[in-house]
């Protein structure tokens, strides 16, 4: 099955890395500070992977979705803070649009996903503006059934990730 390509089975090890740096996400939540806008600063609150940074510029920071619910599950993430779209200046809109269909093209390409649902989610504070692209491939359930599924772990192919950054990158 396709939606398969780009997973694999958990992991107990880094479920465990995860448990700390989650808890480091709390504490920084805790004091009213984004753990987005630290980890820019220090990399202590998210498990960073550079293999998975598909782009990245002075506005956006493109990843790969380390636990997945769809294969070639990415995230964007808007540089500045901003707690949700309504507070993005216009004048990002643009790059940000020409971004997301360069990176779905490439999903579609290097994955073969028939649609990429593109989602904001942000929710709960202090927030980080960042957008979802949620592959759905052939055969798949339709609308809201794809933005909450199981979540897996994602599998390195370098290949697969290799190419979708050429294709977003040219």
């Amino acid at each position: 099955m396709l939606n398969e390509i780009l997973i694999t089975e958990s992991n107990e090890a880094v479920e465990k890395l995860e448990a700390s740096y989650k808890k480091n996400w709390n504490a920084v939540r805790e004091q009213g500070l984004c753990p987005t806008c630290e980890n820019f600063k220090h990399h202590n609150i998210f498990l960073e992977d550079d293999d998975l940074t598909l782009f990245e510029n002075d506005l956006f920071k493109v990843i790969l979705e380390q636990k997945p619910r769809r294969s070639g599950h990415t995230i964007i993430i808007v540089k500045p803070h901003y707690d949700d779209i309504s507070e993005m200046p216009i004048h990002i809109a643009e790059p940000l649009f020409l971004l997301t269909n360069k990176i779905i093209s490439a999903i579609k390409k290097v994955l073969g996903a028939t649609k990429v649902y593109f989602v904001t989610m942000c929710d709960g504070g202090p927030n980080h503006l960042h957008f979802q692209l949620i592959p759905r491939y052939e055969g798949e359930d339709h609308g809201s059934k794809v933005f909450v599924g199981e979540r897996k772990r994602i599998k390195k192919d370098m290949l697969l990730i290799n190419n979708l950054k050429y294709y977003i990158n040219e």
